[in-house]
């Protein structure tokens, strides 16, 4: 999904990603401007009940993507009129934390 920095901007829009591109016709894609990038793979696993809610409530599907690609995402590209638009993202998996019984 392209996100725009403001409402003033541009509409947010968004493509599925097929084997690794995507592809959005420039008369139905986003005006010129700033963009947040915004990437989501759903597991198609919902998430685990809070502590003492309901299994039946919905709950939603566990995110595949880290959230600094979606919901923290400081990717920023700007769109031009004129000429091609390539957005290119390398999506790394999360890096565990290093564990307090490591040694240094």
């Amino acid at each position: 999904m392209l996100d725009p920095g403001s409402e003033r901007e541009g509409t947010a829009v968004g493509a599925t990603i097929r084997d690794g591109a995507f592809t959005i016709k420039r008369d139905q894609g986003p005006t010129p401007g700033a963009y947040k990038v915004r990437i989501y793979a759903s597991s198609d696993v919902q998430a685990s009940a809070p502590a003492g809610s309901s299994n039946r409530k919905p709950r939603p599907m566990v995110e595949r993507i880290p959230a600094r690609y979606n919901a923290r995402t400081e990717e920023v590209v700007e769109i031009r009129a004129k000429g091609g638009n390539r957005i290119d993202i390398d999506v790394q998996p999360d890096r565990p934390s290093p564990s307090s019984d490591s040694p240094p």
